[in-house]
């Protein structure tokens, strides 16, 4: 606690207009890093009050009922964990490109993993100073405001697919595999379920296992393998691919 000021310190920082007017949600089940978390959003200038949430489920609860400009989560919670709080939140058509912070005391393979999947924006380690605090949301907040051409053309890709337009999202992800971007398996995966939609099955698959192979703890694309293999009459091979996606995902559970 010992980034936390004195309560007889003043906050000699000015106000940001970046944060003022930011609607904020904490989440953990700890309630001194929730307190701590508060009190340096409001050094660093934020005006509106902070929504603190000791678990993913409150946290959950509070996001039905109003929209946050940022979410700040541990991982590590009962009843809903972060990872699943963030899966959630990106489900949600208003949260598809808010910046969510995720707070934990390591960065695991497995966590890096999942959490990549559902695309966390950031993490800060505990114990964290105000000053990374303040890159990590500086950071977040330029990202979402000046997308690169890569996430534009992502977005809009998975906005077409989300709208039954698997044909017309192909054509935006296609660019992506040109020599200017990085391969990414999210956008492969994308792919695959588009080719899924359309019934091209044998690029379906193609697809899912090339975002395997870019990054063999990808979630959706296991379970999208076994979608494709029970559509295609092959239980045993749907059943091997839950098999894997079960035992990745177990230390989550």
């Amino acid at each position: 606690m010992s980034n936390l000021p004195c309560e007889n310190e003043p906050l000699v920082q000015p106000a940001d207009s970046l944060f003022a007017h930011l609607q904020i949600l904490v989440v953990d089940d700890m309630a001194a890093i929730r307190c701590l978390l508060s009190r340096m959003l409001r050094i660093l200038g934020v005006r509106l009050p902070v929504h603190e949430a000791a678990d993913g489920l409150e946290a959950w609860e509070a996001l039905q009922n109003q929209v946050f400009h940022l979410a700040i989560s541990d991982i590590h919670m009962p009843r809903i964990n972060g990872l699943e709080l963030l899966r959630r939140f990106r489900a949600d058509p208003r949260y598809e490109t808010t910046p969510f912070l995720m707070i934990t005391g390591e960065v695991s393979e497995e966590i890096v993993a999942a959490a990549a999947e559902s695309e966390v924006d950031g993490y800060l380690l505990k114990p964290f100073k105000i000053s990374a605090l303040e890159s990590r949301l500086r950071t977040l907040l330029y990202r979402q405001r000046h997308p690169s051409p890569h996430e534009s053309l992502f977005l809009t890709a998975r906005k077409l697919a989300s709208s039954h337009r698997p044909q017309e999202a192909l054509d935006f992800l296609t660019q992506l595999l040109g020599p200017s971007f990085k391969k990414q398996a999210r956008v492969f995966n994308l792919m695959g379920e588009c080719y899924l939609a359309l019934a091209s099955y044998d690029l379906a698959a193609a697809c899912f296992r090339q975002a395997l192979d870019l990054c063999p703890q990808y979630l959706s694309s296991l379970r999208n393998l076994a979608i494709l293999h029970e559509k295609l009459g092959n239980p045993t091979e749907a059943k091997r691919f839950l098999d894997q996606a079960r035992l990745l995902c177990s230390w989550d559970l």
